[in-house]
């Protein structure tokens, strides 16, 4: 887009942000408001339009987040009683100060930032690709386990989506079978449910090449690097997943898949949510290093998102005081967090965690 046409967006985001508005929904009807009788050069028309598809796209998105939130708190709890399946049935995957603890595992949930998402989909406009995106919704999994970490991140990804999408029939039969004989009814029944949503894996691939990174580059930092038995274990789903453990260019390590609900579906049809998986040392590299030395193509257009100082005051956003994550109630800049726990062997066994305690 041309700097004129891109200077207007980033005003009308301000004058939208100046308006009284309840929620980031309100915000963006603002914008579109604005952006609908824009006069730009007709070159920017096509880009636009892609632009407003896009704003149209994440406020249908983001009118579904009470829904979104329950679906991934459901999903969660039953990756939760996975972990603990992988720990009573798959000794063999742990050895040393992994069998006593099992399988460490942070799960947390979160809805994308505002000035994230936009951003991301201007990017896209700006080159006539439909303005998508597949992770408005997420999940991560951060493994904590000092032994083996990315070895059992690949057997957590591959275990959770045999059970969810029904890739093994023997993974799937095994853990309902252990859920029906170790835990009570009601825990039953919202698994069980769980599992009667159609999942699919959504057919994806990293859009550049491992051999773009670097070591040398980074010196300072020692990177964990995947096996061949790592790949091995992960190898059925090569079309569906993006495998950054083979780090980007600008050193950022993860797995990612986007779980989805096919349009047909009674339950949430077409709804997508981006499936995360790192080490502890990955995930601290991400959160701490990459977003403030590295910078990647979405950047340019971040600052057409961000308020000044003197802007944030003027804003009349209910909810928004500014860019602190205690002051930014709603999402704007920083993630929406919806879920966080941590489960491991000991957080599991100081308790009968909902144990069946009268089996038949």
């Amino acid at each position: 887009m041309k700097k004129e046409t891109l200077e207007f967006i980033r005003n009308s985001f301000v004058t939208a942000m100046q308006m009284p508005c309840k929620d980031i929904p309100d915000i963006e009807k603002q914008l579109v408001e604005l952006l609908e009788i824009a006069e730009i050069p007709d070159e920017d028309i096509p880009k636009m339009d892609f632009f407003l598809a896009g704003l149209r796209d994440s406020i249908s998105t983001r009118a579904q987040t009470m829904d979104y939130t329950e679906l991934c708190a459901d999903i969660m709890h039953a990756t939760v009683y996975i972990i603990i399946w992988i720990n009573e049935f798959h000794p063999e995957f742990l050895d040393g100060k992994d069998m006593n603890e099992g399988l460490d595992v942070h799960l947390s949930s979160r809805r994308k930032a505002l000035d994230s998402e936009l951003p991301k989909r201007l990017e896209k406009a700006d080159k006539l690709v439909p303005p998508n995106i597949d992770d408005m919704f997420g999940i991560r999994y951060v493994i904590s386990n000092p032994q083996n970490s990315i070895f059992l991140s690949c057997v957590l990804a591959q275990k959770i989506f045999n059970i969810l999408c029904n890739f093994s029939r023997k993974d799937r039969e095994s853990f309902v079978e252990f859920i029906k004989n170790e835990f009570n009814i009601a825990t039953q029944a919202r698994i069980l449910r769980v599992l009667e949503i159609p999942f699919q894996l959504k057919e994806i691939r990293r859009s550049d090449s491992p051999e773009d990174f670097r070591p040398e580059k980074f010196e300072e930092y020692h990177f964990e690097l995947p096996t061949d038995t790592d790949r091995k274990i992960l190898k059925n789903f090569s079309n569906y997943m993006k495998f950054y453990f083979d780090p980007k260019k600008n050193g950022y390590q993860s797995i990612h898949f986007v779980l989805e609900i096919p349009s047909a579906s009674k339950d949430m049809p077409g709804a997508k949510i981006e499936i995360q998986f790192r080490t502890e040392k990955m995930d601290y590299y991400a959160n701490n290093v990459i977003g403030k030395s590295h910078k990647d193509k979405v950047e340019l257009y971040k600052k057409f998102f961000r308020l000044s100082k003197a802007e944030v005051v003027l804003n009349r956003i209910r909810a928004f005081f500014g860019y602190s994550v205690y002051n930014d109630l709603d999402g704007l800049h920083n993630p929406k967090q919806f879920y966080s726990r941590r489960i491991n062997r000991q957080s599991y066994e100081k308790s009968t965690y909902n144990r069946n305690t009268n089996p038949n």
